[in-house]
Protein backbone atom coordinates (compact mmCIF):
# COMPACT_ATOMS: atom_id res chain seq x y z
CA UNK A 1 0.00 0.00 0.00
CA UNK A 2 3.08 1.95 0.96
CA UNK A 3 4.47 1.16 -2.47
CA UNK A 4 0.95 2.39 -4.59
CA UNK A 5 0.51 5.73 -2.42
CA UNK A 6 4.23 6.81 -2.96
CA UNK A 7 3.75 5.88 -6.73
CA UNK A 8 0.47 7.70 -6.99
CA UNK A 9 2.33 10.78 -5.62
CA UNK A 10 4.80 10.86 -8.52
CA UNK A 11 1.94 10.78 -11.09
CA UNK A 12 0.72 13.68 -9.24
CA UNK A 13 4.51 15.86 -9.25
CA UNK A 14 4.79 14.36 -13.07
CA UNK A 15 1.64 15.76 -13.97
CA UNK A 16 2.09 19.24 -12.39
CA UNK A 17 5.63 19.33 -14.08
CA UNK A 18 3.37 19.02 -17.46
CA UNK A 19 0.71 21.34 -17.16
CA UNK A 20 0.17 23.61 -19.78
CA UNK A 21 1.17 27.21 -18.13
CA UNK A 22 -1.07 29.92 -19.66
CA UNK A 23 0.02 33.59 -19.60
CA UNK A 24 -2.62 36.43 -19.80
CA UNK A 25 -1.17 39.76 -21.66
CA UNK A 26 -3.25 42.64 -21.99
CA UNK A 27 -3.36 42.80 -25.90
CA UNK A 28 -4.07 47.08 -25.66
CA UNK A 29 -1.55 47.51 -23.20
CA UNK A 30 0.71 45.25 -25.66
CA UNK A 31 -0.12 47.84 -28.71
CA UNK A 32 0.18 51.48 -26.79
CA UNK A 33 3.53 50.38 -25.00
CA UNK A 34 5.38 49.01 -28.14
CA UNK A 35 4.13 52.29 -30.33
CA UNK A 36 5.65 54.60 -27.28
CA UNK A 37 8.98 52.35 -27.00
CA UNK A 38 9.70 52.69 -30.88
CA UNK A 39 8.61 56.25 -31.50
CA UNK A 40 7.77 57.85 -28.52
CA UNK A 41 10.55 60.22 -28.93
CA UNK A 42 9.12 61.59 -31.34
CA UNK A 43 6.42 63.18 -29.28
CA UNK A 44 9.14 65.09 -27.39
CA UNK A 45 10.97 66.19 -30.37
CA UNK A 46 7.78 68.19 -31.52
CA UNK A 47 7.09 69.68 -28.10
CA UNK A 48 10.47 71.41 -28.46
CA UNK A 49 9.49 73.38 -31.85
CA UNK A 50 7.09 75.14 -29.16
CA UNK A 51 9.05 77.38 -27.24
CA UNK A 52 7.09 76.70 -23.86
CA UNK A 53 7.88 73.02 -24.02
CA UNK A 54 3.99 72.04 -24.05
CA UNK A 55 2.56 68.64 -25.55
CA UNK A 56 -0.10 68.97 -26.65
CA UNK A 57 -1.91 65.77 -27.00
CA UNK A 58 -5.60 64.98 -28.58
CA UNK A 59 -7.16 61.68 -28.10
CA UNK A 60 -10.23 61.20 -30.10
CA UNK A 61 -12.39 58.08 -29.10
CA UNK A 62 -12.12 57.51 -24.87
CA UNK A 63 -13.13 53.85 -25.30
CA UNK A 64 -10.74 50.93 -23.86
CA UNK A 65 -7.76 51.62 -26.67
CA UNK A 66 -8.19 55.69 -25.84
CA UNK A 67 -8.23 55.58 -21.89
CA UNK A 68 -5.03 53.13 -22.16
CA UNK A 69 -3.37 55.59 -24.27
CA UNK A 70 -4.19 58.45 -21.67
CA UNK A 71 -2.77 56.50 -18.96
CA UNK A 72 0.01 56.00 -20.26
CA UNK A 73 1.05 59.47 -22.13
CA UNK A 74 -0.10 60.91 -18.48
CA UNK A 75 2.87 58.57 -16.98
CA UNK A 76 5.64 59.25 -20.26
CA UNK A 77 5.31 62.58 -20.70
CA UNK A 78 5.31 63.54 -17.64
CA UNK A 79 8.63 64.82 -17.51
CA UNK A 80 10.50 67.85 -15.50
CA UNK A 81 10.43 71.02 -18.17
CA UNK A 82 7.59 69.64 -20.28
CA UNK A 83 3.69 71.07 -19.91
CA UNK A 84 1.46 68.69 -20.98
CA UNK A 85 -2.38 69.61 -22.31
CA UNK A 86 -4.85 67.03 -23.13
CA UNK A 87 -7.79 67.03 -24.65
CA UNK A 88 -10.12 63.96 -24.92
CA UNK A 89 -12.69 63.55 -27.50
CA UNK A 90 -15.49 61.28 -26.99
CA UNK A 91 -19.34 60.37 -28.60
CA UNK A 92 -20.06 59.70 -25.22
CA UNK A 93 -21.85 62.07 -23.09
CA UNK A 94 -20.67 60.95 -19.92
CA UNK A 95 -17.40 60.70 -20.89
CA UNK A 96 -16.05 63.49 -18.44
CA UNK A 97 -18.27 61.40 -15.73
CA UNK A 98 -16.86 58.60 -16.17
CA UNK A 99 -13.52 59.39 -16.29
CA UNK A 100 -13.64 61.56 -12.91
CA UNK A 101 -15.01 58.23 -11.37
CA UNK A 102 -12.18 55.68 -13.49
CA UNK A 103 -9.19 58.50 -12.19
CA UNK A 104 -10.38 60.04 -8.78
CA UNK A 105 -6.44 61.65 -8.46
CA UNK A 106 -6.63 63.45 -11.76
CA UNK A 107 -8.11 67.20 -11.96
CA UNK A 108 -10.20 67.02 -15.08
CA UNK A 109 -11.63 70.27 -16.93
CA UNK A 110 -14.99 69.99 -18.86
CA UNK A 111 -15.15 71.17 -22.18
CA UNK A 112 -16.63 74.51 -21.02
CA UNK A 113 -13.62 75.27 -18.60
CA UNK A 114 -10.03 76.45 -19.44
CA UNK A 115 -6.83 76.06 -17.42
CA UNK A 116 -2.98 75.78 -18.37
CA UNK A 117 -0.57 73.84 -16.89
CA UNK A 118 0.85 75.68 -13.80
CA UNK A 119 4.52 74.84 -14.26
CA UNK A 120 4.23 72.88 -10.76
CA UNK A 121 4.21 69.20 -10.65
CA UNK A 122 1.58 67.76 -11.72
CA UNK A 123 2.37 69.96 -14.54
CA UNK A 124 -0.92 68.48 -16.62
CA UNK A 125 -4.30 69.36 -17.45
CA UNK A 126 -6.56 67.55 -18.78
CA UNK A 127 -9.90 69.23 -20.74
CA UNK A 128 -12.31 66.11 -21.90
CA UNK A 129 -15.72 67.15 -24.34
CA UNK A 130 -18.68 64.34 -24.35
CA UNK A 131 -21.23 64.03 -27.10
CA UNK A 132 -18.94 64.92 -30.14
CA UNK A 133 -19.28 63.56 -33.71
CA UNK A 134 -16.51 63.19 -35.65
CA UNK A 135 -18.63 64.70 -38.66
CA UNK A 136 -19.58 67.51 -37.01
CA UNK A 137 -18.29 71.25 -36.91
CA UNK A 138 -17.56 71.14 -33.34
CA UNK A 139 -15.13 68.24 -33.47
CA UNK A 140 -13.15 70.33 -36.24
CA UNK A 141 -13.25 73.29 -34.06
CA UNK A 142 -11.83 72.21 -31.05
CA UNK A 143 -9.17 70.13 -33.15
CA UNK A 144 -8.23 73.42 -34.39
CA UNK A 145 -8.01 75.02 -31.49
CA UNK A 146 -6.70 72.86 -29.11
CA UNK A 147 -3.33 73.28 -31.49
CA UNK A 148 -2.21 69.67 -31.39
CA UNK A 149 1.18 68.31 -31.76
CA UNK A 150 0.24 64.17 -31.07
CA UNK A 151 -2.96 62.68 -32.08
CA UNK A 152 -4.53 59.55 -31.21
CA UNK A 153 -7.75 58.13 -32.88
CA UNK A 154 -9.60 55.15 -31.81
CA UNK A 155 -13.18 55.62 -32.12
CA UNK A 156 -14.59 52.19 -33.98
CA UNK A 157 -13.37 50.30 -36.43
CA UNK A 158 -10.66 50.53 -39.01
CA UNK A 159 -12.48 52.42 -41.65
CA UNK A 160 -13.59 54.82 -39.07
CA UNK A 161 -10.45 55.39 -37.45
CA UNK A 162 -9.19 55.38 -40.54
CA UNK A 163 -11.38 58.70 -42.22
CA UNK A 164 -11.32 59.97 -38.56
CA UNK A 165 -7.59 60.43 -38.92
CA UNK A 166 -7.80 62.02 -42.33
CA UNK A 167 -10.17 64.36 -41.01
CA UNK A 168 -7.86 65.64 -38.17
CA UNK A 169 -5.38 65.45 -40.86
CA UNK A 170 -7.17 67.53 -43.48
CA UNK A 171 -8.32 70.39 -40.47
CA UNK A 172 -4.52 70.11 -39.33
CA UNK A 173 -2.88 71.23 -42.64
CA UNK A 174 -5.76 74.36 -42.92
CA UNK A 175 -4.35 75.09 -39.25
CA UNK A 176 -0.52 74.72 -40.86
CA UNK A 177 -0.10 72.46 -38.03
CA UNK A 178 1.87 69.26 -38.00
CA UNK A 179 1.07 67.07 -35.55
CA UNK A 180 2.16 63.24 -35.09
CA UNK A 181 -1.40 61.32 -35.92
CA UNK A 182 -1.79 57.58 -34.61
CA UNK A 183 -4.68 55.31 -35.59
CA UNK A 184 -5.18 51.91 -34.17
CA UNK A 185 -6.04 49.72 -36.72
CA UNK A 186 -7.13 45.79 -36.03
CA UNK A 187 -6.11 44.60 -39.86
CA UNK A 188 -2.90 44.35 -40.26
CA UNK A 189 -3.20 44.06 -44.24
CA UNK A 190 -5.19 47.50 -43.96
CA UNK A 191 -2.36 49.07 -41.79
CA UNK A 192 0.28 47.65 -43.95
CA UNK A 193 -1.11 49.32 -47.59
CA UNK A 194 -1.01 52.47 -44.99
CA UNK A 195 1.95 51.88 -44.39
CA UNK A 196 3.48 51.72 -47.29
CA UNK A 197 0.81 54.67 -49.26
CA UNK A 198 2.82 57.21 -46.60
CA UNK A 199 5.85 55.49 -47.24
CA UNK A 200 5.18 57.10 -50.72
CA UNK A 201 4.53 60.15 -49.77
CA UNK A 202 7.75 60.62 -47.39
CA UNK A 203 5.70 61.10 -44.61
CA UNK A 204 5.90 59.81 -41.04
CA UNK A 205 4.08 62.27 -39.08
CA UNK A 206 1.08 59.59 -39.04
CA UNK A 207 0.69 56.16 -39.55
CA UNK A 208 -1.63 53.00 -37.50
CA UNK A 209 -0.88 51.00 -34.50
CA UNK A 210 -1.94 47.94 -35.55
CA UNK A 211 -4.25 46.34 -32.65
CA UNK A 212 -3.77 42.65 -33.30
CA UNK A 213 -1.71 40.63 -35.95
Amino acid sequence: QHNLMHQSKDKQDNAQEHKIKFGIINEVNRVVYNDLYKNGSQIFKKAKQDKNNIINIVIVGAGEYGTQMFKTLLWYCNVIGYKIKFTILDLNKNCLLEYKAKFPEVDFLGGDEDGLPSGKQPNYNVKIFGGINVKSKEFLDIISNSKPSYVFVSVGDDELNLNTAIIVREQCEKDKIKPIIKLSMRSSKIADKIAKALTIAKTNLWSPMVASR
